[in-house]
C-alpha cells in the first residue's frame, strides 16, 4: 500500500504540472523485495520503489510573444544561480528582466537588470566583446540588460576588399602627403569607410590606393579632417599580389584615429586588407565598413540560435553584448531534482559540460518559444486508476489478514 501511495504521488506531481514550463514527468518503479524462501516454503516478502525523471525527453513547443522566452531544441541545460549564487540547472527558459541590487566592489548597491525566471533564478551567460569574442576570463556571469540610455560605440576594427585593376599603369615612386590629403591625379584609386570616436561622431577615413610596381599596390590611409582638425596621414601598407592568381598578400593595418571633437585624442583602429585582388576587371569595391555606432536609443532585444543576444538599436546596429552557454551530463535522468523545477549535478549524472548552442553535442536556442512539460494527461489518469485498483487490493488483502488472524486467536479461547 506505500508502494502505490508513491506511485500516486508522482501521478499527483505530473497532473499539478502539466502546465509547468519545462518540467520533466515523473514515475514511480517497483523492485520486488522478498526474503529468502526454502524449497516448499514461502517468505512473505513485500516491493520497493524508485522515483525516476524523464529529464532527456522533450516537450513540446509552445510560441510566445516574448524575445526572453527561451527553448533549447535538442541537448543542453540553461545555467542559472539562485539569490546565493548557487549554481543549478534547468530546462525551463522563460525569462524576464528585473531590477535588482546588488553589491559593487566599492560596497555601495548598484539597481542592474538581470534575466531572471519564475522561480527567480538569474540566466547566466559569457559577456562579449563589440566584436562577438568572449571579454576577459569568458566565465559564467549573470546576464545583465542595458537601460535605455543612449549608447556610442566607438569603432575598434574595420574591413576592405577591392579588386584592383591589373591593367593600371604602374605610378613609381609614390610618397603619400602627411599633412594633407593626396591631390587629383598623384594617385589611381580612393574609397572612404565611416567609423565612429567613442561619443559617437562620425570620423570618416579615406583610402587611397596607387600602383608602385608590377603587382604591387600601396595603400594610404587618411583622416579627412573636419572643422576641428586637419587632414592627416594614418598608415600605409604595400600589398603585394600573386601573379598567377591574382590574389593579394595585405594583411592587417594597425593605427590611432583622432577624436572627432576631442583636440588631442586619439582611439585604436584595425584595417583588415586581407582578401585585395588584382584581375583584369574594373575597379570594384566588395566590403568597406568598419564597426561602431552612433549615439543611438536601444530599440529591443534578439537571440539567435547560437545564444548570442544582441541589443537592437534605432539605427539597425545590432552589438553582441552575451552568449548564453548551455550545459549537459553523461546521464541527466539522474540529475538531483529540486524545487524551482532546477537540477543539480550528481555523481550519477556526471560533470557538467559546457558548450555553444548549435554545436555539435548541443541544441538550438529557439526565442520566443517555451518548453511545454512532458506529461500526457491521459496516461496519468489511466495510471492513476491502476494504482487506486491496486491500492484497494492491497487493502483488501490487510483486511483478510487481520481477519484471520482473529480466527487463530479465537482458536486459543
Amino acid at each position: 500500500m506505500n508502494a502505490q501511495s508513491s506511485k500516486l504521488s508522482t501521478i499527483s506531481d505530473n497532473i499539478a504540472n502539466q502546465n509547468t514550463t519545462g518540467y520533466k514527468r515523473a514515475s514511480t518503479e517497483f523492485a520486488s523485495f522478498v526474503t529468502a524462501s526454502g524449497y516448499g516454503s514461502y517468505d512473505s516478502g513485500s516491493v520497493t520503489t524508485s522515483v525516476r525523471y524523464s529529464v532527456s525527453q522533450q516537450g513540446t513547443k509552445q510560441y510566445t510573444t516574448s524575445a526572453f522566452d527561451f527553448m533549447i531544441d535538442g541537448n543542453g541545460f540553461f545555467p542559472v544561480a539562485d539569490a546565493g549564487g548557487s549554481l543549478a540547472y534547468t530546462r525551463a527558459g522563460s525569462f524576464a528582466p528585473i531590477i535588482r541590487l546588488v553589491e559593487t566592489d566599492a560596497g555601495t548597491k548598484q539597481a542592474v537588470t538581470r534575466l531572471v525566471n519564475t522561480a527567480g533564478f538569474e540566466l547566466l551567460g559569457r559577456k562579449l566583446n563589440a566584436d562577438g569574442t568572449p571579454s576577459g576570463a569568458g566565465s559564467l556571469v549573470p546576464i545583465e540588460l542595458p537601460s535605455g540610455e543612449l549608447k556610442p560605440n566607438a569603432s575598434k576594427s574595420g574591413v576592405f576588399k577591392a579588386n584592383l585593376p591589373v591593367s593600371t599603369n604602374v605610378r613609381s615612386p609614390w610618397t603619400p602627403p602627411a599633412g594633407t590629403l593626396p591631390a587629383e591625379g598623384t594617385y589611381d584609386l580612393k574609397t572612404s569607410i565611416v567609423t565612429y570616436d567613442p561619443l559617437g561622431t562620425k570620423v570618416t577615413l579615406d583610402v587611397y590606393l596607387a600602383k608602385t610596381g608590377d603587382n604591387e599596390w600601396q595603400a594610404a590611409v587618411y583622416d579627412s579632417g573636419g572643422a576641428s582638425r586637419p587632414a592627416s596621414l594614418r598608415g600605409t601598407s604595400t600589398i603585394a599580389f600573386d601573379p598567377m592568381t591574382g590574389k593579394g598578400s595585405g594583411g592587417t593595418l594597425s593605427f590611432n584615429i583622432p577624436h572627432a571633437t576631442e583636440t588631442g585624442a586619439t582611439f585604436p583602429f584595425t584595417l583588415d586588407l586581407t582578401g585585395m585582388t588584382q584581375v583584369s576587371a574594373p575597379y570594384t569595391v566588395y566590403k568597406a565598413e568598419a564597426d561602431g555606432n552612433a549615439a543611438n536609443s536601444l530599440d529591443g532585444f534578439e537571440v539567435s540560435a547560437d545564444g548570442i543576444l544582441y541589443e537592437i538599436y534605432s539605427d539597425g546596429t545590432r552589438n553582441p553584448s552575451y552568449q548564453i552557454q548551455l550545459a549537459s551530463f553523461e546521464s541527466p535522468d539522474r540529475l538531483s531534482t529540486e524545487p524551482g523545477n532546477v537540477y543539480r549535478e550528481t555523481q550519477g549524472s556526471g560533470e557538467v559540460k559546457y558548450g555553444i548552442a548549435a554545436s555539435a553535442g548541443y541544441g538550438t536556442v529557439n526565442s520566443g518559444t517555451l518548453e511545454a512539460s512532458n506529461v500526457d494527461l491521459g496516461t496519468e489518469l489511466a495510471e492513476m486508476i491502476q494504482s487506486q485498483s491496486a491500492y484497494t487490493a492491497n487493502s483488501k488483502v490487510f483486511q483478510t489478514g487481520s481477519e484471520l488472524l482473529d480466527i487463530l486467536i479465537n482458536l486459543k479461547r
